[in-house]
């Protein structure tokens, strides 16, 4: 999946515990976040198989060439138990913090592993390829109807 919509599921997620006071409008953007950032390890990994640091490089890989495999341990299931117990451990310090970065980590490997096959259209803007699949296309706008019905509300 793309950063977009990496973004927008945890952000929906939170912002709607945000609409019921179970956490800040802050904290829903972390989660956000944190859904996104987590795919910096496609950029280390990059960097250790290149030796530059270029995120077009890495953003042509994932779409484009697939050279490498991009994704460090935090993708499989060792890295998942170590980010859990991290945020376990946050949990002892901040509930609140935790519960963002949870939300922000496990719905990235959710939409990462859980994927419909229904097609995509590519194209190239100079020097960046994009790729965007229909079920993505679907899913964004789904969370963007939620997010809209949520800000009205």
């Amino acid at each position: 999946m793309l950063p977009h919509t990496h973004f927008l599921l945890p952000f929906t997620i939170a912002y709607y515990l945000s609409s019921k006071g179970l956490m800040t409008f802050k904290m829903a953007l972390l989660a956000g976040l944190v859904g996104v950032l987590i795919d910096l390890d496609h950029l280390l990994e990059y960097f250790l198989h290149t030796h530059k640091l270029s995120l077009i490089g890495v953003w042509n890989n994932s779409l484009h060439f697939h050279r490498f495999k991009q994704r460090t341990i935090i993708h499989r299931w060792k890295g998942a138990l170590l980010v859990t117990l991290l945020i376990i451990l946050t949990f002892l310090i901040s509930e609140v913090v935790a519960l963002a970065i949870a939300i922000g980590y496990y719905s990235h490997l959710i939409l990462d592993y859980v994927y419909l096959k229904l097609g995509y259209f590519s194209f190239k803007l100079g020097k960046i390829y994009f790729k965007e699949s229909y079920f993505e296309i679907i899913l964004d706008v789904l969370f963007l109807l939620i997010l809209l019905k949520l800000f009205i509300s």
